[in-house]
């Protein structure tokens, strides 16, 4: 009895180490994980050099790096990732920054959402390819002088614009391939149909839809006065087919990815978190949970037997 006695608490000793060295070396990874790691970090060595140059994006024309125009709110459902030109593709994360004349891809699934500098919002439906061609904008700067000029690819958005079209209406494009859309300070949704061409919808304010064959304007119900005539869907067959109104929704734009306002104390453009620069690597998502329980532990295993 007294063999099988000492064999147990052998056998105790040996499995309580083992959870401690477990624990140490968890916590070790952990932390290791929120801190940057001198990996991540620019390295002064000459061979790594290029390497870390050739995954800088947002280049300008002129070689010299770009501004951050926009910021990732939040990315749900699979692989979103931004291309700029030939520089490699990055994948986007909460807090990721865009850049002038980025595209913005949605894989199957996928759903992001974006704020710019001028307050605008625009949250993407899956398989969604969104370029941002031109976009200048200063807080307090003349508005004369900005721009916002963007690119439905394929597939579909959501957005509230910001101050650029309000101050200058004529400053706001989106181009697709069978019109251009126009807006006056508003909120819509627009969906590039393989089969129906471009759809719209107006949630607020008015937009004008245009292309080769004609023009027409939507304007939400709400604030028509009371009037009927008010036009708050629009179809677009193809660049030689004007475009038309409806008060009929098309089916594809019921199910639209929902438009979520900014969180207070979101950072600017350009503060973004480590990992979530262009050409990172994602951080590994660390749940305070976890950390917490296992320094619980690790605390009661030292105080046992440290």
């Amino acid at each position: 009895m007294k063999l099988v006695s000492t064999m147990r608490n052998s056998l105790i000793v040996f499995s309580v180490a083992s959870v401690g060295f477990f624990l140490s070396v968890s916590l070790s990874s952990l932390y290791a994980a929120e801190s940057p790691s001198a990996s991540s970090q620019p390295s002064t060595a000459t061979a790594p050099a290029a390497p870390a140059a050739a995954a800088k994006p947002a280049v300008a024309a002129a070689g010299k790096p770009g501004t951050p125009i926009a910021q990732v709110i939040w990315v749900k459902g699979g692989r979103v990732s931004a291309k700029l030109g030939n520089e490699e593709e990055r994948v986007l994360q909460r807090r990721s920054v865009l850049y002038e004349h980025d595209s913005v891809i949605t894989a199957k699934g996928a759903t992001g959402e974006i704020s710019f500098t001028d307050d605008g919002i625009v949250s993407l439906n899956p398989e969604s390819e969104f370029k941002i061609d031109e976009y200048k904008h200063k807080k307090g700067g003349p508005p004369q002088q900005e721009k916002s000029v963007m690119s439905l690819v394929k597939g579909g958005f959501r957005t509230i614009t910001g101050s650029i079209p309000k101050d200058n209406p004529d400053a706001y494009k989106i181009n697709t391939p069978v019109a251009t859309i126009g807006v006056r300070g508003t909120g819509y949704a627009t969906v590039l149909s393989p089969t129906k061409g471009l759809l719209l919808k107006i949630e607020k304010g008015t937009i004008d839809v245009t292309n080769g064959a004609g023009k027409v304007e939507l304007s939400h119900c709400e604030q028509a006065n009371g009037s009927t005539n008010c036009n708050e869907y629009g179809v677009v067959k193809s660049f030689d087919v004007a475009p038309v109104t409806t008060n009929v929704m098309p089916p594809e734009l019921a199910n639209l990815t929902p438009l979520t306002p900014v969180p207070a104390g979101f950072g600017a453009p350009g503060s973004a978190a480590p990992g979530s620069e262009p050409g990172a690597a994602p951080g590994k998502a660390v749940s305070s949970f976890c950390v917490g329980l296992l320094e619980d532990l690790y605390k009661r295993f030292n105080k046992l037997f440290g």
